[in-house]
């Protein structure tokens, strides 16, 4: 702020640079306030086109493994989708069948539902897409 003052002192650009250094100086807490939310819904949607654009290239790698011959390399994915599911719907069905101890508990649903967003959220992602890729679109 200083800077500002002095460069307006010693010859600056005149008028611009007062307003800018009254805006500076009487700027309220909610004009901060609102700066720093469009800030952040900025970086959020950063963010969201990111995720986007990696599940689109792993969209293009399957297209691409399906071109291949191996019967492995095309069908991996499936594999990997069913090798998921298996293990969450083993999780799932585990402490029903085997006792754990009473203060394990909430370390075992901890794991369980890291299990179901990753695998079960990522999954549908994956095949079906994502809420975020239709409200794009619209």
């Amino acid at each position: 702020m200083f800077e500002k003052i002095f460069k307006i002192l010693t010859g600056g650009n005149g008028i611009k640079d007062v307003a800018d250094v009254l805006q500076d100086v009487f700027k309220g807490k909610e004009a901060k306030r609102r700066e720093f939310e469009l800030l952040l819904a900025e970086r959020l949607q950063e963010a969201v086109e990111i995720e986007i654009k990696d599940l689109q290239n792993a969209r293009e790698m399957q297209v691409e493994a399906l071109k291949q011959e191996d019967k492995f390399s095309k069908r991996f994915v499936y594999y990997l989708t069913a090798f998921l599911l298996f293990v969450t719907s083993l999780l799932a069905v585990i402490p029903y069948i085997w006792q754990f101890p009473q203060e394990n508990l909430d370390m075992i649903k901890q794991g369980q539902n890291f299990f179901y967003m990753v695998s079960g959220a990522r999954i549908i992602a994956f095949f079906f897409g994502s809420k975020t890729q239709l409200t794009n679109k619209n």
